[in-house]
């Protein structure tokens, strides 16, 4: 049976409990599911985890539970000629680019739709993620790091070296490749990644939702991939001790960093060291490969992660799927 794999970020909780929906198959090429009785939200993030279709595409859409009713409305179309966000503004919400907002009043649950158009089979897909949030109470928790040390040794790349006109842009594509390469131990190419994580509605490279499916399209169903706006660093390092690596957005001033991070900017997070207070990274944005692999103090990183909300790339073995 294919499943709807949900993962509810609910205060005070660090973690993400993992919750099983069935889905209801609405059509041969197209599927549904309904999330009630949620912790009220006014962000919803939605991830896919699926093989990218061969012919055709998939078209996601959305509806939530609030206040003012509305129709089903399209957030993202995925396939084998490329990939687009939906921007969406009417008086209650607006969707720009990754982002679903309410603008007004709270949420208490969601609908999705998944449609397969043009020859795609819905069956690619096996598994779809929520993270939704509450802005007027999400914050991120102090943290200490263990006092231990752990790093993983990941392939280091550098956005600057990748044959693309828009290199400067590419830290999204260069950090999932660096994790997907790592994940099923093959050396993958940041060009690709870049081809299929462009969001050619806004024109940007940085669609989080896109670098999360092309993730799941070289990963397969034994794993789940996801965005999420955590609450706190603690699920971060509990990856790391499973060898599980991060992607997180950063924004701002990061000491040791080759530049300022204005507008934001994703690395991967690969080990730490409690007794230094440092946290290992891949950042792409150096020149060199080299120079990739950097340890960046603890608190500066989180003051930068902050900034950005709490935002990662989280990945999981996907228990569901062995057992």
């Amino acid at each position: 049976m294919l499943h709807f794999s949900c993962f509810y970020p609910v205060a005070p909780s660090d973690r993400m409990p993992t919750t099983y929906v069935p889905t209801k198959k609405l059509s041969h090429n197209c599927i549904q599911c309904d999330i009630e009785a949620v912790s009220p939200f006014n962000e919803l993030l939605l991830s896919w985890n699926a093989t990218r279709p061969k012919v055709g595409d998939f078209l996601l859409s959305f509806r939530l539970k609030a206040a003012q009713l509305h129709d089903f409305m399209p957030y993202a179309s995925w396939g084998v000629s490329g990939q687009k966000s939906f921007t969406v503004e009417v008086p209650s919400i607006v969707v720009k680019q990754d982002t679903i907002v309410l603008r007004e009043g709270l949420a208490s649950g969601f609908s999705v739709k998944v449609e397969a158009h043009n020859g795609a089979d819905i069956k690619n897909v096996h598994a779809l993620i929520s993270s939704y949030t509450d802005h007027t109470k999400h914050c991120i928790k102090p943290f200490e790091l263990p006092q231990d040390r752990l790093q993983l040794d990941l392939l280091t790349l550098s956005q600057r070296k990748v044959d693309h006109p828009r290199k400067n842009d590419l830290c999204s594509p260069t950090s999932t490749c660096a994790l997907c390469s790592f994940l099923t131990k093959k050396v993958l190419n940041p060009l690709s990644f870049a081809t299929n994580i462009w969001d050619s509605t806004a024109d940007i490279y940085g669609n989080w939702v896109f670098a999360i499916a092309e993730a799941s399209h070289h990963l397969g169903d034994k794993w789940l991939a996801y965005v999420a706006r955590l609450t706190s660093f603690e699920e971060i390092i509990t990856n790391l001790k499973n060898d599980i690596p991060s992607i997180i957005s950063v924004r701002g001033q990061l000491p040791g960093s080759p530049v300022a991070y204005t507008s934001g900017h994703l690395l991967v997070v690969t080990g730490f060291d409690g007794f230094t207070n440092k946290i290992f990274c891949m950042d792409p944005a150096f020149h060199n490969e080299s120079e990739a692999s950097v340890a960046y103090d603890a608190n500066d990183l989180f003051a930068a992660w902050k900034l950005r909300g709490g935002i990662a790339y989280i990945f999981k073995k996907n228990i569901k799927a062995s057992s």
